[in-house]
């Protein structure tokens, strides 16, 4: 953080905030957590990192659950998913949708929840949301996934049996068969 700061490197300060807001939400210190996902988003905001700013903003509304603040968790988490629309991510806009409808249903109010899951489901089917590896759909819920250099998507868990399969040297996306060379990315 504190090279990132001397170099002027926005970007990196905002991923390290990221980090140790991460930090503090899995220890249950949300306060913490929450003040360092402000200034993180704040710097997003202001170098433009569109994908930047809608994951911060969905961590900011994870944090609000964990204080009690269910309405608050909802505008956060809303405009996370206007922002996952307008930059066309669908992943970022179901995964807001999940929780919608889990905030929705904690509240008691079914019909948005339903509506939430109805547009979740809509979104997994129209992005073939299946492991190739290991066949199964991807939960409903926040799992990590890793993307392929070309663009195909499967289970973190999944991706080592893959790297490790048949020869050595060749490595193969199981859903196009493009060759494989670097680990895939985390999302």
């Amino acid at each position: 953080m504190k090279m990132a700061q001397e170099a002027g490197d926005k970007p990196v300060q905002a991923k390290c905030l990221t980090c140790y807001a991460d930090m503090h939400r899995s220890k249950k210190e949300a306060e913490k957590a929450y003040s360092r996902y402000e200034a993180a988003l704040s710097i997003m905001s202001e170098i433009g990192d569109r994908q930047g700013q809608c994951l911060i903003l969905s961590n900011m509304a994870k944090t609000l659950v964990l204080l009690k603040e269910s309405q608050k968790a909802i505008d956060v988490n809303q405009k996370a998913l206007t922002i996952a629309i307008q930059i066309g991510n669908k992943l970022y806009q179901m995964r807001c949708h999940q929780r919608m409808e889990d905030h929705y249903r904690c509240l008691g109010d079914h019909e948005k929840a339903e509506e939430h899951q109805e547009l979740a489901q809509r979104l997994k089917f129209e992005m073939e949301l299946t492991c190739s590896i290991c066949g199964t759909e991807f939960a409903t819920t926040d799992v990590q996934l890793e993307v392929m250099p070309c663009s195909h998507i499967f289970h973190a868990l999944c991706t080592p049996l893959l790297m490790t399969r048949g020869n050595s040297r060749k490595r193969y996306c199981p859903r196009c068969r493009s060759s494989v060379i670097n680990r895939p990315t985390l999302v």
